[in-house]
């Protein structure tokens, strides 16, 4: 392959991958900027070892995977307020800000379950993959984030669905 396509391919990627993974990467994290942080260093990554991570079966899911550790190590070293979505309307924007929060005070692998499952579409194998567990151990984390979610939702009367 030559420069050119490399990088026009290398182009595309980033054109259609990063902006929905700095959204999921934002609901992880709590953070718009730490997002944008993790997501740009998966990419400088995965652009140094493009050779490599050029022939695997998902590339994409390498740059989540990558980009979620990224962002669950530096979220560990520090805590930053959240960016609320604008043109939302003020009930759903109350709704949504709570459900976020409730997000927000999950452990890091449960959110990340939450997260890969509800945005990704991921199933057990591919969330235990991404997250360096097993396909149970990650149903045991989506479980339980969605019962703590359940109950902090109804503390806050958020409807939430069984």
């Amino acid at each position: 392959m030559g420069e050119m396509e490399q990088e026009s391919e290398l182009r595309s990627l980033f054109e259609a991958l990063y902006p929905p993974l700095v959204r999921r990467l934002t609901l992880v994290v709590g953070d718009s900027a730490a997002a944008e942080d993790a997501a740009a260093e998966a990419f400088a990554r995965m652009l140094a070892s493009w050779s490599k991570v050029r022939r695997y079966d998902d590339p994409a899911g390498w740059l989540r995977t990558v980009s979620l550790r990224i962002a669950l190590r530096a979220r560990s070293r520090r805590v930053r307020g959240h960016q609320s979505p604008e043109g939302a309307h003020e009930g759903d924007l109350a709704a949504a800000e709570d459900v976020r929060a409730a997000v927000r005070k999950l452990p890091k692998m449960q959110r990340a379950a939450i997260v890969l499952h509800y945005f990704d579409s991921l199933t057990l194998t591919e969330i235990g993959s991404t997250l360096g567990c097993s396909p149970k151990t990650a149903g045991v984390h989506l479980h339980r984030a969605r019962e703590r979610l359940r109950t902090e939702l109804r503390e806050v009367d958020v409807d939430v669905p069984r």
